[in-house]
């Protein structure tokens, strides 16, 4: 997850100096990285008590 995180990060604060090509190629081929990432942050929000049940 940290190579996600620190792509991201770096999208963020240098987005006038990213290269698009690295974004494709992430967006297209590290998608497993995001699902990853949102599994983690899903779990971290249901510990903590702040998702709704919309049941």
């Amino acid at each position: 997850m940290l190579p996600y995180c620190a792509r991201n990060n770096n999208i963020v604060h240098h987005y006038a100096e990213v290269d698009t090509k690295i974004v494709y190629h992430s967006m297209k081929n590290e998608v497993d990285d995001f699902e990853h990432f949102a599994k983690y942050i899903y779990e971290w929000l249901a510990q903590q008590g702040l998702l709704r049940d919309n049941g």
